[in-house]
């Protein structure tokens, strides 16, 4: 069964690795879509992203439950999902409940209409860092900018 689950994977920690290994339990074929540079930055904020898609296709392609990694790329106001499904047509569709609330009509009913089963996950939340929002809220709470900016000039030496 060909399984298909996507994400930005900006700031790659271990709750994505957890959400990715969740997604591969539901079939023997991972694909796994990344959300191209101009998307995310449409999306969450015109800094992002942190790591461009080369670098996040390049961590992802490198997982083990990994089968294959993809960018999507479209127009940043297109939901990727939709392109992903279309292209990819896999038997099982693994998604995140907080993610894209807003377009998860439009999923379910292309599902529907092409014969693909949809699951919905839940991230696991509140033990340590489990999205990169939350790394983000604490850097900007913990570390001033002289603390950061030396933080940094450090380790570029």
């Amino acid at each position: 069964m060909k399984v298909l689950f996507g994400g930005s994977f900006d700031m790659f920690h271990s709750g994505h690795v957890k959400v990715i290994n969740k997604a591969k339990t539901y079939g023997d074929y991972l694909v796994v879509m990344i959300v191209n540079d101009a998307r995310l930055r449409y999306k969450k904020h015109p800094a992002l992203p942190i790591y461009s898609e080369e670098e996040r296709l390049a961590v992802i392609s490198n997982l083990k439950a990994v089968d294959e990694a993809i960018v999507i790329h479209d127009s940043p106001e297109v939901n990727i999902a939709l392109k992903g499904l279309r292209t990819i047509r896999p038997d099982i569709y693994v998604r995140t409940s907080e993610v894209n609330p807003q377009t998860f009509e439009e999923e379910i009913k292309l599902c529907q209409e092409l014969g693909i089963k949809m699951v919905i996950i839940d991230r696991e939340i509140g033990k340590g860092f489990r999205s990169s929002s939350s790394i983000i809220k604490y850097i900007l709470d913990n570390f001033t900018k002289e603390e950061a900016d030396k933080l940094i000039s450090a380790n570029n030496k």
